[in-house]
């Protein structure tokens, strides 16, 4: 795919024009991981994530100084899935040795980088996103430069969290599902995307509609079985996937079969932190805010309108020379660009 991707580069030169921007952006997004500092006014609110988070950090990383590997495999601090916290501690912790030995080390950057690689990873399935709507690589370019443009985007890219985590295996589980043709390849590949997504933190289940709608079409449109069928082949898969991100999220849940305690403490951490986590003081209701997300900034509205007329030229496009076959990936596209949509602004 690469050998290809840089022959269409080569080809064009506005793609390679748009892929040397990307390499800027990219260049200046890294640079921005290594912003350390103690005023506000220069890392916003992103110091009060990262002391939050490093102190839950360096407790796990405690605990397997300790050998103390079990509590380590079920901690759910801020009702986080233990695949985030055991990724990053995993990542993290020759950092944490080097800090015990010298006393110094970049630690609170090597979080930020991990969350950085995952924004990227996203964009990469995004782009093949992209072309499995045949989109050309410049316009395909064009829109993955637009979307690494919203600012939520280069924040959550540099931010020790699982908003990038989720971005990516998110992204991943449509592309996987867009790809579903129901062989045993294409469905270990799509279980184990989905539960990544769960298991880094349980709101990555919200996907799930979507995904489970491109596997509906697939086998009710493309493989002409009845809708019970369809339907029961879709909620079969929609079971697996969802047991393996439970397990990946809540390894102490399943450990309450051994000890009813490591159950308890699971759930009692869980109810505590999404019971006392919140995004502010706003009153706003779901179309409220879906609204100002939508419109707060004035090249909001131009944007979504640029991104949908850029899709929905090359669905039509291929729906109109081949009515019968592609009418599916029409119906996919508005799925798809309505969820991102939603993504972005709730």
């Amino acid at each position: 795919m690469l050998k290809k991707f840089f022959a269409e580069v080569r080809d064009s030169r506005v793609a390679q024009i748009l892929l040397f921007a990307h390499f800027l952006y990219f260049v200046f997004l890294f640079l921005q991981l290594f912003e350390i500092s103690s005023s506000y006014e220069v890392l916003i609110l992103r110091e009060v994530d990262d002391i939050a988070f490093q102190h839950s950090l360096r407790k796990i990383h405690n605990m397997w100084g300790l050998l103390e590997f079990g509590r380590g495999l079920r901690m759910n601090d801020y009702a986080y899935g233990s695949l985030f916290w055991n990724v990053h501690a995993l990542a993290t912790y020759p950092f944490y040795l080097l800090r015990n030995l010298i006393g110094e080390s970049p630690l609170i950057v090597s979080a930020r980088m991990i969350s950085f690689l995952f924004s990227y990873l996203g964009l990469v399935y995004l782009f093949k996103i992209l072309k499995y709507f045949r989109v050309k690589t410049a316009q395909a370019l064009a829109i993955l430069l637009l979307f690494c443009s919203f600012p939520t985007f280069a924040y959550f890219s540099q931010r020790f969290g699982t908003v990038a985590m989720v971005f990516c295996f998110s992204v991943s589980s449509i592309y996987y599902a867009l790809q579903f043709d129901g062989s045993k390849d294409s469905r270990k590949k799509l279980i184990w995307a989905f539960a990544l997504c769960v298991g880094t933190k349980l709101s990555g289940i919200l996907i799930a509609p979507v995904i489970a709608l491109l596997v509906f079409f697939h086998y009710f449109e493309q493989e002409k079985k009845s809708f019970l069928e369809a339907l029961t082949n879709t909620m079969v898969l929609a079971f697996k996937s969802s047991l393996l991100g439970t397990l990946l999220m809540a390894p102490g849940l399943f450990a309450g079969v051994i000890k009813f305690e490591y159950a308890t403490a699971f759930l009692n951490t869980l109810s505590h932190h999404l019971g006392t986590v919140s995004t502010g003081q706003s009153t706003f209701s779901f179309a409220d805010n879906f609204l100002y997300g939508v419109f707060s900034f004035s090249l909001s509205p131009i944007l979504y309108f640029c991104l949908a007329v850029l899709f929905l030229i090359y669905a039509f496009k291929d729906w109109l020379k081949e009515k019968t076959s592609n009418h599916l990936n029409l119906q996919k596209f508005i799925l798809i660009f309505s969820s991102m949509i939603l993504a972005f602004v709730l």
